[in-house]
């Protein structure tokens, strides 16, 4: 999944760049090797940067890389976050990189110094250089563009996080369909139909979804005599709720947006109900399908009245049924607890869709359909692996992933059972489906 925009591919494309970049950087700096910038200065790059940043006037390579940085956690919450989950597994924070931890759920913010380090690495003259091109001239046309805050004894250092100017930064997410205030993120895939596995019976209640968006999209609203259309995915993590939805959004070219609820959620008196009412106005304005995952943290049961606050408590609850019940677009609302959901806003729902764990047939087809092309797999008994691991979809593509680094690790294009023997092991004990140290894991029986 990822986040679109209707310039898809240029904001795919820099984010991933700079992606590049910085992991480059990094193992640069781990392996004590030499980095060259220069390579990613592409026509390709100046085409969509200057698409994104709306610039009005000439900008480097470098000042470009910084002003897309300091966007970095608007366009893509968690962009340095994941960087650093993969290029640094152990934890622990990269101290050349610099960044601080944001408070409000962008993830760790760009710092003046996490610039730097992409810019010049830890090269003292180039970090000089550059340092001065982008905080210490007059007429920076960075500094015009995104504020270095002053650190904590109020002194302007590369320390400080970088902080996109207010009407720049809603310029640039306007023109990217990103509501600065909007609470979630545009979702989309490259996944098809064929790539689900899915069984027979929720299949068919997909079918029914798929008949009602039909007639939702072919009537006009007058006709219709229930506004809106409300469903409740139902199942474990990694078993394709998500992928359903935007698989359900690009069938009938509606975009999907995945809600971050700590963004709705808040613990002041009135503030929930008025970002749900923000919400849900945008989003019916625009024709947008929301996709609620974890909804019990938004629509869970509502409590025994003890005090005045949970009275207040009672009431948001029931102010959020209200906003469900006369929404006029699309909600799908996944969970995996459906006992922790109120009874009353279960009755509001249209359909409930289970998405069960993959059985040995689903898991077989999920299998297979995982291995990149560029590797073979001619000694793994899939049938064998199917029927013995109980997994989901997701659980077994990360598995691959795994075998397929351990691959390239050997400089080799063939999976080995016992890599993938690992890989689901360890994701099953991430699951507490095993304990101890291994003792309990399952083995592949190449035999079979």
């Amino acid at each position: 999944m990822k986040t679109v925009s209707k310039f898809q591919e240029d904001l795919a494309f820099c984010p991933d760049l700079l992606d590049q970049i910085i992991s480059g950087r990094i193992r640069s700096n781990q392996n004590k090797s030499n980095f060259s910038l220069s390579r990613f200065k592409t026509n390709a790059f100046e085409h969509s940067s200057e698409k994104i940043l709306q610039l009005s006037a000439p900008l480097s390579f470098e000042e470009k890389l910084s002003l897309l940085l300091a966007i970095s956690p608007y366009v893509k919450p968690g962009f340095l976050d994941d960087i650093l989950a993969r290029e640094v597994p152990e934890g622990g924070k990269l101290k050349v990189l610099g960044g601080i931890t944001g408070k409000k759920n962008y993830g760790v913010i760009p710092t003046g110094e996490t610039a730097l380090f992409i810019i010049a690495g830890t090269h003292p003259s180039l970090r000089r250089k550059y340092q001065k091109t982008l905080i210490e001239e007059a007429n920076s046309k960075v500094l015009s563009l995104i504020n270095i805050l002053p650190d904590s004894d109020g002194k302007l250092t590369m320390r400080g996080r970088l902080i996109p100017d207010p009407d720049w930064l809603k310029k640039v997410l306007t023109h990217l369909e990103i509501s600065p205030a909007f609470p979630g993120q545009k979702i989309s895939t490259s996944l098809q139909w064929e790539d689900l596995a899915l069984p027979p019976e929720t299949l068919g209640k997909i079918n029914e979804i798929e008949d009602w968006l039909k007639k939702l999209l072919r009537d006009s609203p007058s006709d219709r005599k229930k506004p809106g259309y409300k469903a409740l995915f139902l199942g474990p993590s990694g078993t394709g709720k998500t992928l359903t939805s935007v698989l359900l959004g690009k069938k009938f070219n509606i975009p999907v947006y995945r809600i971050d609820l700590s963004r709705v959620v808040s613990k002041y008196i009135g503030e929930t109900e008025k970002n749900l009412g923000k919400l849900f106005s945008e989003a019916q304005d625009n024709d947008w399908i929301l996709f609620f995952d974890e909804a019990d943290a938004l629509f869970g049961k509502r409590t025994t009245v003890r005090d005045s606050h949970d009275k207040y408590a009672n009431q948001e609850a029931f102010y959020v049924l209200q906003q469900i019940e006369s929404f006029e677009g699309i909600l799908i609302m996944a969970t995996s607890l459906k006992r922790n959901l109120d009874d009353a806003f279960i009755r509001r729902l249209d359909n409930i869709v289970h998405f069960p764990t993959p059985g040995p047939a689903e898991r077989l087809k999920i299998w297979t359909q995982n291995v990149p092309d560029k590797l073979t797999a001619k000694d793994i008994k899939w049938n064998s692996i199917a029927e013995k691991y109980e997994c989901t979809g997701a659980q077994i593509a990360k598995a691959i992933k795994h075998a397929g680094r351990k691959a390239h690790a050997r400089k080799d294009d063939k999976l080995l059972a016992e890599d993938i023997d690992e890989g689901i092991n360890k994701q099953l004990r991430m699951q507490n489906k095993f304990t101890g140290n291994g003792a309990g894991d399952k083995k592949i029986d190449k035999n079979n």
